[in-house]
């Protein structure tokens, strides 16, 4: 715990980044982000941007970015995409941002995340047609 409060006192280390590594979240006004997930379960936490507003949405990836080197939206809306970049490309300058409108996905990494090595060769995510988007609610 002394290191994480020496480096918040040098300036290394951010007070949500500290936060992450105490307590496993980071809160914001928007919201928390679980940021130790990964390491308590092999899989990262993703951020579901449907029911949250642009900016909670834009928030919470930029609080991921900043704890974890990363972002993973899911169902996300062009007005979310937007506001979501816009807010990294201002809090993190550096970072990538990709986004996806059709698959509704957005992955923001910043310029030191390093991307883990897999064992597989192939991810799967399956899903039915429920969870499509209704012809009113696609983007």
């Amino acid at each position: 715990m002394r290191d994480i409060l020496d480096a918040v006192a040098a300036g290394d280390l951010s007070a949500a980044q500290a936060e992450a590594r105490l307590r496993g979240y980071a809160t914001t006004d928007s919201g928390r982000f679980d940021a130790a997930r990964e390491r308590r379960t092999g899989v990262p936490e993703a951020i579901l941007v449907d029911g949250k507003t642009p900016t909670e949405a834009a928030d919470l990836a930029a609080t991921a970015v900043e704890t974890t080197g990363r972002a993973l939206c899911t169902r996300v809306d062009s007005a979310s995409a937007d506001a979501i970049r816009a807010h990294i490309d201002e809090t993190h300058p550096d970072a990538s941002v990709c986004d996806d409108r059709r698959a509704r996905t957005l992955v923001a990494h910043a310029p030191a995340f390093e991307r883990p090595a897999l064992d597989a060769d192939v991810g799967v995510v399956a899903a039915g047609t429920a969870d499509a988007p209704s012809p009113a609610r696609r983007p």
